[in-house]
């Protein structure tokens, strides 16, 4: 018997003109080949495992998230930087409420800038991995203003509120305006990053605006603090850049998204360029504290009003 069968018209003129057993034989045919299984030429291809049903015990986590690269200025820039200074004025304003008010905001800043290490950890494990010793170490300068500002809320010591009040205002604002980032909403790293660096800020703002900080005299003293500590950090950051290959700080190479760098000259000479103008933005933004200090006519400290911690 023939595997193909003629088409449906051609079937039917050929059976009206064969005899009643002819008939009969063919009609049987039919019905056995209509029962055999077919294989269709447009077989439907089997789903990409992408679009099947995960398995409950795979880690879907452990792959990474395709997100959008990060845009400058863009929609998830702009609303990141409209939510956390929304935030930071919140936490501030609960901080001049009244003394349960200042010490429930200083206890909420503290552990968002010691928090903020881990939760950077976590977010790159759910976004892949954590990719490179640089995103493991916190050797980063954001990374020890974070744990800075974190003891300065909660002990009060003078050197530290200094450090938070310029390393804040001077490195991580920089770094909200021009992030070093790859990946743009909703990337877990990049709610890390603004986590963290909104934090260092509003700790930073908190310390003159609740805690009663205030810059030393003669008006270079306290940016001259600062510097020094800048300086400091700079020679632990290069002492391991040089010993590990990273690039704590951006001390080794520029970072590759546009920032401050860019203006400063090539590498290693922005170096010296970095010394001057971090001193000078030092003395820019102490000038608006020493302004007001003196048009009120307070004696200006390195405290509080009361020179003493947090009760």
């Amino acid at each position: 018997m023939r595997h193909g069968l003629p088409m449906a018209c051609s079937t039917s003129v050929a059976f009206r003109h064969r005899p009643n057993g002819a008939r009969r034989s063919i009609a049987s045919a039919i019905a056995t080949c209509a029962r055999l299984p077919r294989k269709s030429s447009h077989a439907i291809p089997p789903l990409p495992r992408s679009a099947r049903c995960h398995d409950p015990g795979e880690n879907v986590r452990a792959r990474p998230l395709m997100n959008p690269p990060f845009v400058i200025f863009g929609s998830g820039h702009l609303i990141a930087l409209a939510v956390g200074s929304v935030a930071s004025a919140m936490l501030i304003l609960i901080g001049r409420s009244g003394m349960r008010g200042r010490n429930l905001a200083a206890a909420l800043l503290a552990f968002a800038n010691l928090s903020s290490y881990a939760f950077n950890q976590i977010a790159w494990s759910w976004h892949g991995g954590v990719h490179g010793i640089e995103n493991v170490v916190p050797m980063h300068l954001c990374d020890v203003s974070a744990i800075t500002a974190g003891f300065a809320l909660l002990t009060c010591r003078p050197l530290l509120q200094t450090l938070t009040y310029f390393w804040g205002l001077a490195a991580a604002l920089q770094a909200l305006i021009t992030p070093a980032l790859s990946t743009d909403f909703p990337a877990w790293p990049f709610h890390a990053f603004f986590f963290q660096h909104f934090a260092i800020v509003a700790a930073a703002l908190f310390m003159p605006a609740v805690e009663g900080w205030r810059p030393k005299r003669p008006l270079w003293k306290s940016p001259f603090e600062a510097y020094l500590g800048s300086v400091a950090y700079m020679a632990c950051a290069l002492l391991v850049n040089a010993s590990l290959g990273t690039n704590f700080g951006f001390l080794s190479r520029p970072p590759e998204t546009a920032s401050l760098f860019d203006h400063l000259g090539p590498w290693p000479w922005y170096l010296l360029t970095l010394h001057g103008v971090g001193f000078t933005l030092y003395l820019l933004i102490v000038l608006p504290l020493r302004c007001s200090s003196f048009r009120r006519g307070r004696t200006t400290g390195a405290s509080g009003p009361t020179g003493a911690s947090r009760p």
